[in-house]
């Protein structure tokens, strides 16, 4: 019943899921290319398969798209499920944006 109370809130695994998870999440590399003064690629990349990593963007940073399940709060943006590479696409607002 405890199970059944918190399944829509919380995230329920093993111990190996977790540090199978953690594994993937150290692999992470970003890098970020500048389109043009209002535009920015976030592409990443990592070792697997990996769902909710989660990314503080700079102020001024909105998400667009790349990525089903993607969402963003302020600053903070949790990334979808994907394997190995995916390409996210932001707007940027131009005053002290770097």
């Amino acid at each position: 019943r405890f199970l059944a109370m918190f399944s829509n809130r919380a995230w329920f695994s093993t111990v190996r899921d977790y540090g199978d998870w953690w594994a993937v999440r150290d692999s992470a590399v970003m890098t970020v290319v500048a389109d043009d003064a209002t535009m920015r690629r976030l592409q990443l990349t990592v070792n697997g398969t990996i769902a909710g990593l989660t990314l503080q963007l700079p102020a001024g940073w909105h998400y667009q798209s790349g990525l089903t399940g993607t969402t963003q709060q302020d600053t903070n943006l949790i990334a979808g499920e994907f394997t190995r590479t995916a390409e996210l696409l932001f707007s940027v607002d131009v005053q002290g944006t770097p």
